[in-house]
């Protein structure tokens, strides 16, 4: 650890150095907007993605909640629209809540669950 407050796991999987405190993920980390669909609006979270995280063991995955415990987290409801190529080593991806904002069922929390296995 670089002891500079970020984990190391999110350093590596958004591109930042996990050995040097100089990174700074507000840079690197998700970012999140709302955009229009079809008169819609819709929440989305855009994220640096390595290409090559299924060789690295790197998972991602969207996940939403109402609340914040843990347990209450879930993938379903959240759809990945779009991935572009940044540079050789990562992709920008943009997840897009299914539900539209303004219905009933809104949910008021998204994240990227970040996984490493050996």
């Amino acid at each position: 650890p670089d002891y500079d407050g970020f984990i190391n796991l999110e350093e590596y999987a958004y591109g930042g150095d996990p050995g040097s405190a100089e990174t700074e993920l507000t840079n690197l980390g998700p970012t999140q907007r709302v955009v229009e669909v079809d008169g819609e609006k819709y929440f989305e979270v855009q994220f640096r993605r390595r290409r090559d995280f299924m060789v690295r063991g790197l998972s991602y995955t969207p996940e939403q909640s109402s609340e914040m415990s843990e347990l209450s987290w879930t993938p379903d409801g959240i759809t990945e629209v779009n991935a572009t190529e940044i540079d050789a080593e990562f992709e920008l991806v943009t997840v897009r809540v299914d539900e539209p904002i303004g219905n009933s069922n809104n949910v008021g929390f998204v994240r990227i669950k970040l996984t490493l296995s050996m």
